[in-house]
């Protein structure tokens, strides 16, 4: 069915820009529509305030502030998806919701095929790491998160992708939800790093999946060495130019959530191109 809604939630800053226009970007690729979604703060009963005791008057002299900052940064969101739209031709709604974000875009999230952060939205949220978590364990969608400033290299699509692979039903399913990006690219590598227990049977199933589906893959082994599997994906992926990688994210398991968590936090933290996502 491929990919046909893209959600992006959208505060305004300036640094998130690079998350919106990566959304335009795949919309205009794959014929989809963007959904814009700006999130205001339910200020109402004195939303969020745990401080001391004041006067009625300094609480409302606050919280009157607090309205009017939100105003602004309204303001200002619509005013640069405004903008965004009069640059691409491509079908976009926008949605401005007053309510808890991470609830509101969870909830958002499920009527999407693809949910796309800037790592800049760090700033709107008190984890920005809880906040992908709970979108991915709560949706069932993926996850694309761009580094603030990215701009893609090529106006006509995704031209190299390389693929974490471990085995894992993770990987599997971010393959399988992926697959509409890994079509469009002309090359595409199958990273292994470190992982014996893959074996070569589990590799050369992913090879023949994906060839089955018409994409053909190389297998590239990586040796980490003093890097972390974190580190030695991303040097690999950056090594190879690739425009995407595609990865399985956290875990249930409490004992491989010390691994595949700390795995994921890194990219979300330090990934020089954009991370395709999927738990």
């Amino acid at each position: 069915m491929g990919i046909k809604r893209i959600l992006v939630p959208f505060y305004g800053d300036d640094k998130e820009i690079s998350a919106l226009r990566y959304a335009f970007w795949l919309a205009n690729i794959h014929g989809a529509s963007v959904s814009c979604l700006h999130v205001s703060p339910d200020l109402s009963g004195h939303y969020g305030y745990s401080g001391p005791v004041l006067p009625p008057c300094v609480v409302a002299g606050v919280f009157d502030m607090a309205k009017s900052e939100s105003e602004k940064q309204l303001i200002k969101a619509r005013q640069l998806f405004d903008d965004t739209v009069s640059e691409h031709n491509v079908l976009a709604e926008w949605k401005s919701v007053v309510g808890d974000p991470d609830k509101v875009i969870t909830s958002a999230g499920r009527a999407a095929d693809v949910v796309v952060f800037d790592r800049s939205i760090i700033s709107m949220h008190s984890s920005y790491h809880s906040l992908i978590r709970a979108v991915l364990f709560n949706t069932g969608r993926p996850v694309i998160t761009v580094p603030s400033s990215y701009e893609p290299v090529s106006e006509h699509g995704i031209n190299r992708v390389c693929i974490a692979w471990d085995g894992s039903s993770r990987a599997g399913r971010s393959v399988s939800m992926s697959l509409p990006f890994i079509s469009l690219a002309n090359s595409v590598s199958v990273l292994i790093v470190d992982t014996p227990e893959v074996g070569i049977s589990s590799a050369d199933e992913l090879l023949s999946y994906l060839h089955i589906h018409n994409m053909e893959a190389l297998r590239i082994d990586v040796e980490s060495g003093s890097l972390s599997v974190g580190e030695a994906l991303m040097e690999e992926a950056v090594k190879h130019q690739a425009d995407l990688l595609i990865m399985g994210a956290f875990t249930h398991h409490r004992v491989h959530q010390l691994v595949i968590g700390s795995e994921t936090n890194f990219m979300l933290d330090n990934a020089k191109i954009p991370i395709f996502m999927m738990h």
